[in-house]
């Protein structure tokens, strides 16, 4: 079956969208699983955008689900 990924690197050029036949809807989401886990061991989102993320999509373009990784930094008062 053909499902419709929407990949957000943190990089701010937008998303990019992409089609890949998996056997099935369990091996499609481990698979959005792995591309956000290699997107961030290449580097971490940067601000102004603070995330990354993998939207997975069915053949007919519904949403199944979304990962998401949002990079925060968020300094204590008096440290640095």
């Amino acid at each position: 079956m053909r499902y419709f990924l929407e990949v957000m690197d943190g990089s701010g050029e937008g998303p990019v969208n992409m089609s890949i036949d998996f056997e099935s809807e369990e091996e499609a989401v481990r698979e959005a699983h792995v591309a956000l886990a290699e997107m961030a061991r290449d580097g971490l989102p940067k601000e102004p955008v603070n995330l990354m993320s993998v939207e997975l999509f069915d053949e007919l373009k519904r949403p199944i689900t979304e990962l998401r990784l949002i990079f925060e930094v968020i300094p204590k008062s008096g440290r640095r």
